[in-house]
């Protein structure tokens, strides 16, 4: 098993390929591959299904250059949606929520809290009390590291 395999990563510039929202979720991995009712939960449990819904062609519906017909927030979900189907041990989450509203930025976090899964998240929001999603928090600041919180999940 090579890295691909063991670690997902979601970050605050989704990497977005000129092709179907489908595609930019499940990844290389073969039409005749692809497992439906986990797609489904992963586009559900990111948010993604209004998007989907109100789309004409659904999730074929075909990415333009740089996600340039889809909003910041829309693009991190896709991303978002990826790491839930791709079911990595680890996720590597760099300012995955920057482009989302509170609520749904909540929500992604109890979700990524839900998984049984390690968990590396990177963020500069202060609305959100991390303390709730994570066993341990470290702040990093004038270059040095604090632990201010272990959370007894």
């Amino acid at each position: 098993m090579d890295i691909y395999e063991k670690i997902s990563i979601v970050a605050q510039k989704p990497m977005i390929f000129r092709d179907s929202i489908l595609a930019n979720i499940v990844l290389f991995e073969d039409e005749s591959e692809i497992d439906f009712e986990k797609l489904n939960d992963a586009i559900k449990r990111s948010g993604l299904s209004s998007l989907i819904d109100n789309l004409k062609e659904g999730y074929n519906t075909i990415i333009k250059d740089a996600g340039s017909n889809l909003s910041g927030g829309e693009m991190q979900r896709i991303e978002i949606a990826r790491a839930l189907y791709k079911d990595c041990q680890i996720i590597l989450i760099d300012e995955a929520t920057s482009a989302l509203d509170l609520k749904m930025a909540r929500d992604i976090e109890e979700i990524f809290a839900s998984l049984d899964k390690t968990l590396i998240s990177i963020s500069h929001r202060r609305d959100i009390d991390y303390s709730k999603y994570y066993g341990k928090i470290i702040e990093i600041k004038d270059k040095k590291t604090e632990e201010i919180s272990v959370n007894k999940m």
